[in-house]
């Protein structure tokens, strides 16, 4: 019954931490994605961004972490520093239609080690003659995450597997100890 009570625990403290885990990511991949809209301006009739965008990573090449912005033809027209050297990125992600976000995980996409999440929002942007629809779309490599909630999940199960050795062990001590007078 303890392994059973334990087990269950377990489960539904791995569940609301890889929930939360899964919330915390998608709120800080909005965030990016609100921060490139506010550096975001209007040149020439298109979108411009700046090429130091005050994001941690995305100056810098290899960091797990890019962003780029695509025309309503899927032609990338900015991408960060750090996706200068990364792999193809055309296939990543799809259109968002403006004014909606998405957030989900790609399958394994080519040129990366493990999957990515991956963050996009469509923007109708006005340039005062046309409108013209681009996704925002920022991109981060899963490995840190899974591997962050892989040593959680090893300090769960290791702190909850050592209780139970306890419990079980205190319990045979206080039955034996309880049990010892009928024994005489």
């Amino acid at each position: 019954m303890l392994l059973l009570f334990l087990g269950v625990t377990g489960a539904i403290v791995d569940r609301a931490y890889k929930s939360r885990e899964d919330e915390a990511v998608t709120q800080r991949l909005q965030l990016m994605i609100y921060t490139l809209l506010a550096a975001a301006e209007e040149v020439d009739g298109s979108l411009w961004i700046p090429d130091h965008v005050e994001i941690p990573g995305l100056a810098q090449p290899e960091s797990g972490l890019f962003a780029f912005v695509r025309d309503a033809d899927r032609e990338i027209i900015w991408r960060s520093s750090s996706a200068e050297m990364s792999p193809d990125l055309g296939a990543v992600g799809g259109l968002a239609n403006p004014g909606r976000g998405v957030f989900h995980l790609e399958a394994k996409t080519e040129g990366f080690s493990s999957p990515v999440f991956v963050a996009s929002m469509g923007v109708a942007w006005d340039t005062g003659y046309e409108v013209n629809d681009f996704s925002l779309l920022v991109v981060e490599d899963m490995a840190p995450y899974k591997k962050e909630l892989r040593r959680f999940r090893q300090n769960l199960w290791g702190g909850l597997g050592i209780s139970t050795v306890i419990l079980l062990l205190m319990q045979s001590l206080l039955l034996r100890w309880g049990l010892r007078p009928l024994k005489r």
